[in-house]
């Protein structure tokens, strides 16, 4: 595709072995100057870092130095010049034995309404986490809709989340897929 000019990325965090690499690519015939900024629970953990991507090339960038102490995490992507791709990729290591690894594409632009479409229950912890882009305090309620309509949890459904922070809730007590 031809990318995009203002990327958030969710995922990430902290832990021994573990570790977030961000990719950038730029699909387009011009470089792209990208500024990416790392946020965590109470706002952005430092200035955003410029980087640029040659035409038809990628820079890879590992984030655990930037903020390996954030347990939660977003990643900022704006470009300037042209289109981007972004991605981040999350793995786990135990000394040379790999444990998993996840990759996360761009969420969906801010809006005071979000649907995520297709999450399965019952395989493990679920959590739905989110950050609050611009310069107010944001109230998060969480609901699950099923073929029937809502489906009741158990734990927490609302969440506050710092002006340019980041937090998650746990999904608690939906049954299974």
């Amino acid at each position: 595709g031809a990318g995009g000019s203002d990327h958030w990325l969710l995922g990430g965090g902290a832990g021994p072995g573990r570790q977030e690499r961000l990719v950038l690519a730029n699909p387009g015939a011009n470089p792209v100057t990208a500024d990416v900024t790392v946020h965590g629970a109470a706002g952005p953990i430092a200035d955003a870092s410029v980087e640029t991507v040659p035409p038809g090339a990628r820079v890879s960038l590992l984030l655990d130095a930037r903020a390996g102490e954030e347990s939660v995490l977003a990643v900022h992507v704006r470009a300037g010049g042209g289109g981007i791709q972004a991605t981040l990729t999350d793995t786990w290591i135990e000394g040379s034995t790999a444990l998993g690894a996840e990759t996360t594409a761009a969420a969906a632009e801010p809006s005071e309404l979000q649907v995520v479409p297709g999450a399965v229950f019952g395989g493990g912890p679920t959590a739905v986490r989110v950050v609050a882009p611009g310069d107010q305090d944001a109230v998060v309620r969480v609901s699950v809709l099923g073929p029937e309509g809502l489906v009741p949890t158990t734990g927490d459904s609302v969440l506050s989340v710092a002006a340019g922070g980041v937090s998650q809730i746990e999904v608690q007590g939906v049954p299974a897929g």
